[in-house]
């Protein structure tokens, strides 16, 4: 390598570079002299502003997006917005959630969407369900107002008012918009300051579930399938509503979905104008099959009923008939006889035939009426006694025929009986012998 060289800078250099008096003075000869005056003070253009100018009340300032709204227009919006939506979704669930970020909320959209498309299939109803399908924060002020307009107020019950058009002339005018003076009137008659709403009234129920700051998940039909998916994102509960593994969806396991998801707390819901709270909404998620299994378990319940109801009905009329017939059958039974005569002849001759041989006799072949054979054991046991007496008091004429006569006045009176009685097969019992005569025939 060769040696450097050191070069030692001239002293000199520095002197040219630097000006000099003389140079200075040079310049000053070359250039125009001028003549030496005060210095001016400044002056601004000024413009006199006039009392009249004003801006357009449509001016944005350049701060804003071009697209910025009033307060009072942005509310309107947000009013139509809600009761649009009350009116549309027959299934609304109700969360309450704490300072979800922009990107939390895009993990959250992003898995609820995954979860619905996997039970809806391209091209069908249920992939329409679930494109319509939204969850979104809500001004809590603005859809309590929603829900009371919705609830109270009735469109079709506005009169029309008389207004004029352009040439003049008077026409009929019905203003039944949700931003009437007829919707608030009827709002604020319904919800009076410090009254108590009704047991019935949906916006009463839902009234303590809005508190603090809430989002909404609108699905467009009532669908159990769609429902039951969306639980197992934003409302996990096992073993009915289990959420989505690792393997399956690593996307749910994401720290920032996971976050946004545990700021979400189900709360309850609305469904088909019905409040429900969280147990019930995991029912309603809970049928299988969606709405055609709903309609089957209905169909299954009102057939159990009617199958019930008709077994019910034909037990208690087979036991009727049964009863009647066994009832006629002993009636028949009762009023048939061995000999084949009427009950009530059949009975009487247990008397009229020289008793009481004919009692005895009728003992011995009849076997069927209970009713014949008291008469007749009636009739042997009385009038075998009788005879008794007849041989005891033979030797007087005079009793002898005293007690005949009693004999007949006695058989007439029993025979009276037997006959009167039969159709009711009441018994008559004569004193001592009667209560005998039945005692004898109950042990038979």
């Amino acid at each position: 390598m060769p040696p450097r060289v050191r070069c030692a800078v001239p002293r000199g250099l520095g002197s040219a570079v630097k000006p000099t008096r003389l140079s200075t003075q040079s310049a000053a000869q070359l250039l125009p002299s001028a003549p030496a005056t005060t210095p001016a003070t400044r002056q601004y253009a000024t413009a006199a502003v006039s009392n009249r100018f004003q801006l357009p009340a449509d001016y944005v300032p350049p701060t804003q997006p071009p697209t910025a709204k009033l307060g009072d227009t942005r509310k309107s919006q947000l009013l139509r917005t809600y009761t649009s939506l009350l009116r549309s979704s027959p299934l609304i669930l109700i969360f309450q959630y704490n300072n979800l970020t922009a990107v939390e909320w895009a993990a959250v959209r992003r898995e609820l969407g995954a979860a619905l498309a996997e039970v809806s299939p391209e091209g069908t109803e249920s992939a329409e369900i679930a494109a319509n399908t939204q969850i979104q924060s809500i001004r809590g002020r603005m859809f309590d107002i929603a829900l009371k307009i919705v609830e109270f107020y009735d469109p079709s019950k506005v009169a029309p008012v008389k207004a004029s058009t352009l040439s003049g002339e008077k026409v009929d005018v019905v203003y039944n918009h949700d931003l009437s003076a007829a919707a608030d009137k009827a709002m604020r008659a319904a919800v009076k300051k410090g009254g108590e709403l009704p047991a019935s009234s949906v916006y009463g129920q839902i009234l303590p579930l809005l508190v603090g700051p809430l989002a909404v998940l609108t699905i467009p039909a009532v669908s159990p399938a769609h429902l039951g998916a969306a639980l197992r994102v934003l409302a996990p509960s096992p073993p009915a509503f289990p959420a989505p593994t690792r393997k399956k969806r690593p996307g749910y396991h994401d720290p920032i979905a996971q976050s946004g998801l545990q700021k979400l707390i189900l709360i309850g819901g609305r469904i088909e104008d019905k409040i429900f709270d969280q147990d019930g909404v995991k029912w309603v998620g809970g049928i299988e099959g969606g709405l055609d299994g709903l309609r089957a378990q209905l169909v299954h319940m009102l057939q159990s009923a009617g199958m019930g109801l008709a077994s019910t009905l034909e037990g208690a009329s087979k036991s009727v008939w049964l009863t009647l017939e066994s009832r006629r059958s002993g009636m028949v039974s009762e009023f048939e006889t061995s000999l084949g005569l009427r009950l009530d002849y059949e009975a009487c001759l247990a008397y009229l035939v020289s008793p009481p041989l004919g009692a005895i006799l009728l003992l011995i072949l009849e076997r069927k009426s209970d009713y014949v054979r008291f008469h007749a054991w009636q009739s042997s046991l009385l009038f075998t006694a009788l005879f008794v007496v007849h041989l005891l008091f033979s030797w007087s004429t005079f009793l002898s025929w005293l007690f005949f006569l009693g004999d007949l006045v006695l058989i007439a009176w029993l025979v009276f009986h037997a006959y009167r009685d039969a159709d009711t097969l009441d018994r008559y019992e004569v004193p001592i012998v009667g209560a005998i005569a039945s005692r004898i025939l109950d042990d038979e």
